[in-house]
């Protein structure tokens, strides 16, 4: 399997040369070609693209006010079939690494969220117990059957578990924190802010086996997992105060960065833009804002470019109007985007179809 990563428009929430460009647009009219199959739904209901299941098949939601359906439909040849279908409120999906496992929560009655676990057939592998408002799902990058799951509880309380659908087994930890990331295949980490309430917060590890907390990484004001031991560092450039460094580390080695203009907001927030990283090639796909500004007044469109970490260089691939997803396919070669993320864009050119 291809190694890649998929990444999000995030508010973090804290205490305290380019390459040569082309002249592609996603604000202009979509170009369509032959090669592409378009998604063409009877229903009447809501549709959305949810993410990947191989190098060209999508799974899309068609969902109404008490029921769903979940769809799997090929690029190439349009060939779709139903993948699952429940009489409730749908609220998310996510997939794991091998795209053998779905998180799927709906919600009941009383609107609390119901988590289940299904198999690629759209089979019941796990049902939680674990009754929630909602819940987060980090996926592990090294065993495709864990995952974390923080449970949001009322009254702004929480609770964290490690999950292994294969093993049927939900433990509970003592994770304080509700943003979490793999680092190894029995390991993850945050940032513990109740420590130093400072605009970067020191790294934690914490031991899924043994329980175990100690130092990781210095200190950040955002991290993720790009893939296996790839990992992004999001900074503060005390030198530039207009700008936030990318930091791409293997372990603890530093591979590359990247600097990034700030969307201020004036408050103690981040705006952390869409990402998506190509493992195989060491790609990592964002969105750039043209310049430093007011994060609500900012109305100057992105620039969706591709970092090389191997040789330090850049990729313009288009212009976009808004932030929205980027969901990167299995083998590279295309990135979903969009409200709905119903349009696709070609990684090689910048090309970009609509698929409804």
């Amino acid at each position: 399997m291809k190694k890649v990563c998929a990444g999000f428009v995030l508010l973090v929430f804290v205490t305290g040369c380019q390459g040569e460009m082309k002249p592609t647009s996603f604000a202009s009219e979509p170009i369509k070609g032959e090669k592409i199959h378009f998604i063409d739904s009877e229903g009447d209901g809501q549709l959305e693209v949810i993410g990947w299941l191989d190098d060209h098949t999508l799974l899309y939601l068609l969902s109404e006010d008490d029921s769903f359906e979940l769809h799997t439909h090929d690029i190439f040849t349009g060939d779709a079939e139903l993948f699952y279908s429940e009489d409730r409120t749908f609220y998310s999906l996510d997939i794991n690494k091998d795209q053998s496992l779905f998180a799927l929560q709906t919600l009941d009655d009383q609107d609390q969220a119901e988590l289940t676990f299904l198999d690629s057939d759209g089979e019941i592998e796990l049902k939680s117990e674990v009754k929630a408002d909602e819940y987060t799902i980090y996926w592990s990058p090294y065993e495709v059957a864990e995952c974390m799951v923080i449970a949001f509880l009322p009254e702004w309380t929480q609770e964290v578990y490690h999950v292994s659908v294969d093993r049927d087994v939900i433990n509970r930890t003592s994770i304080p924190s509700s943003y979490i990331q793999w680092n190894s295949s029995d390991s993850v980490s945050y940032l513990d802010w109740a420590i130093i309430p400072e605009i970067e917060a020191p790294l934690k590890q914490y031991q899924l086996s043994s329980n175990d907390v100690s130092d990781w990484y210095g200190t950040a004001l955002f991290f993720a997992n790009l893939f296996e031991d790839r990992s992004l560092l999001v900074k503060y450039e005390q030198i530039h105060a207009n700008e936030i460094l990318y930091e791409f580390t293997d372990g603890k080695e530093k591979l590359a960065a990247i600097t990034i203009p700030v969307l201020n907001t004036f408050s103690e927030q981040w705006w952390i833009t869409s990402f998506a990283f190509d493992g195989a090639n060491d790609l990592f796909y964002y969105l750039r804002p043209h310049f430093s500004a007011d994060y609500v007044s900012y109305k100057d469109g992105f620039e969706l470019l591709s970092y090389n970490l191997k040789d330090d260089t850049y990729t313009h691939l288009g212009q976009m109007d808004t932030q929205d997803p980027l969901l990167i396919s299995t083998d590279g070669q295309w990135l979903l985007t969009g409200h709905s993320k119903q349009k696709l864009v070609d990684t090689t050119d910048g090309t970009v179809f609509t698929l409804f």
